[in-house]
C-alpha cells in the first residue's frame, strides 16, 4: 500500500504535528507500506531515520506564492487569512500534477486545507486535532459522503462533536502515540521503587518534582503556576523538594523566569529551562521522581497532550490535574494521583499519597501496561484496518 501524507507546514519539525507525523511514518514503514510526505521546505535538522520505502518532498513554490506567504507572515487578521488562502491555492495549482504522479492508494491528512490537494476518488484518512466549528462540520459532512474513508479524532471531546455528522463512515478515536522504547521495563520500575525507599529514609529530601512540556501553547497557560505555588509552599513547610519546569520556548522561558519574583521565589527555588528535543524527553523524564501534568480547570482543551502518555510510560509517579481532558484519557484502565487545579496544597497531598502508597510499584507497572495501548504501531494499524473495512478491500 502506498500512503501519501500531505502536511500544511514544515517537516521535519519538533512541533507536535512533526512528532505525530514522524511516529506515523515509522509505524507505516514497519507495517510494510510505502510512504511519501509532501510538506513546506525547512532547514531544520535531518530526520533520525532512513528507509528505501520513504520519500520526503517539499512543495515547489513560485515567486507569486512566496510573496503571498511572506505577506501572510507579516500581516495580521484578515490580511493574514487572505494571504495564506492565496498561498495554498497557488501552491496547489503548481504541485497537483506532482502529487497525482505519486499514484497513492490512500491520502493521510490533518488539515482542512489539504482536502483540495487530494486527487478525486482517492480515499482519505483524516486526523482531527481540534474542536470543530459549524463551518468545518458542514464541510466534513459533504466530504464524508464523497472521499473521507476514516475520520480519526485524537480525543473524546472531538469524537463527541462528530456525532452530529450521523455518518456511516468509520470514526476511530486515534490518540497521540509513543514509540515502544518509551515504555519503562519492570527492572527500571524496581530500581525506581528502591530509590523512593532510599529517599524515604531522608524524609524525601531531594525528591525531584517537575513538568516537561510547553508552558503556554496557543497563548494559554498549561498551568505551570501550580508548580510555582508548590515551590512557594515548599519553602514555607521546608520539605526540600527539588522542583523544575522545562520545555518552553525562548519567549515562554523569559516570561516564566519573570514570574518567579511574583511568587517570592528565586532561580534556586525552581529550576526553569527551555526547549528539550523530543528524542531526549524520555531520558529527562526518568531523571525526575514525580511528573506533574498541570492544566487550568477553566480551560476547555480539546486535543490530546502527548506528555500524559509519555509520563505514564516512563514508570515515574504521575500527579495530574483533575480536569476533563485528563479524565477522558485515564478513564479506560489507569488512574494517576489526582490534584485539584490551582491548588498547591492539593498537589502536596497527592504527592504524599503517592509516596506512602505501599503498592506503588504495582501501580507504576499498571501505568506502563496502560501506556502500551498507545504505541504508534497500534494506532496506525487500527486506522488502516478501519480503512480496509470501509473500502471492502476495493483499493488493494
Amino acid at each position: 500500500m502506498k500512503v501519501i501524507i500531505l502536511l500544511q507546514g514544515r517537516f521535519p519539525t519538533e512541533k507536535a504535528y512533526g512528532v505525530t507525523t514522524t511516529g506515523t511514518i515509522k509505524s507505516l514503514l514497519r507495517l510494510g507500506c510505502q510512504v511519501t510526505v509532501f510538506s513546506l521546505g525547512t532547514d531544520y535538522e535531518e530526520l533520525d531515520f532512513k528507509d528505501n520505502n520513504f520519500m520526503l518532498k517539499h512543495y515547489v513554490e513560485t515567486k507569486l506564492s512566496t510573496r503571498a506567504k511572506l505577506l501572510a507572515f507579516s500581516g495580521l487578521g484578515l490580511i493574514n487569512k487572505i494571504s495564506w488562502r492565496a498561498f495554498w491555492k497557488l501552491t496547489y495549482r503548481h504541485n497537483k500534477l506532482a502529487i497525482l504522479a505519486e499514484r497513492g492508494d490512500v491520502f493521510w491528512i490533518r488539515d482542512f486545507g489539504m482536502l483540495d490537494f487530494v486527487p478525486k476518488k482517492r480515499p482519505i484518512i483524516f486526523e482531527l486535532h481540534g474542536l470543530l466549528n459549524i463551518i468545518k462540520i458542514i464541510k466534513l459532512r459533504c466530504e464524508v459522503r464523497d472521499r473521507i474513508a476514516v475520520l480519526a479524532p485524537i480525543s473524546k471531546s472531538i469524537e463527541d462533536r462528530l456525532s452530529i455528522l450521523r455518518s456511516s463512515r468509520e470514526i476511530v478515536r486515534a490518540p497521540m502515540g509513543i514509540e515502544n522504547e518509551f515504555l519503562e521495563s519492570k527492572e527500571g520500575i524496581q530500581e525506581f521503587k528502591e530509590r523512593i525507599e532510599l529517599l524515604r529514609s531522608f524524609n524525601f529530601k531531594g525528591l525531584k518534582i517537575g513538568y516537561i512540556g510547553k508552558f503556554s501553547p496557543n497563548g494559554y497557560s498549561k498551568g505551570i503556576e501550580d508548580l510555582l505555588e508548590l515551590a512557594k509552599l515548599n519553602l514555607k513547610v521546608q520539605t526540600e523538594f527539588e522542583i523544575s519546569i522545562a520545555g518552553g520556548t525562548d519567549r515562554e522561558l523569559i516570561s516564566a523566569t519573570h514570574k518567579l519574583s511574583d511568587y517570592g521565589l528565586t532561580a534556586n527555588d525552581v529550576k526553569i529551562s527551555g526547549h528539550i528535543p523530543h528524542r531526549t524527553v524520555f531520558g529527562k523524564m526518568k531523571e525526575l521522581d514525580v511528573l506533574v501534568l498541570p492544566m487550568p480547570a477553566s480551560k476547555g482543551y480539546a486535543g490530546f497532550p502527548l506528555k500524559s502518555i509519555e509520563s505514564i510510560a516512563s514508570g515515574r509517579i504521575v500527579i495530574a490535574a483533575r480536569c476533563k481532558i485528563y479524565e477522558d484519557i485515564f478513564s479506560e484502565g489507569f488512574e494517576p494521583f489526582w490534584y485539584e487545579p490551582g491548588n498547591a496544597i492539593s498537589m502536596e497531598i497527592a504527592i504524599q499519597e503517592a509516596l506512602s502508597d505501599e503498592s506503588l510499584g504495582d501501580r507504576l507497572g499498571k501505568g506502563t501496561e496502560f501506556a502500551s495501548n498507545f504505541t504508534w504501531d497500534a494506532r496506525t494499524k487500527a486506522l488502516l484496518d478501519s480503512l480496509i473495512s470501509s473500502q471492502h478491500n476495493s483499493i488493494f
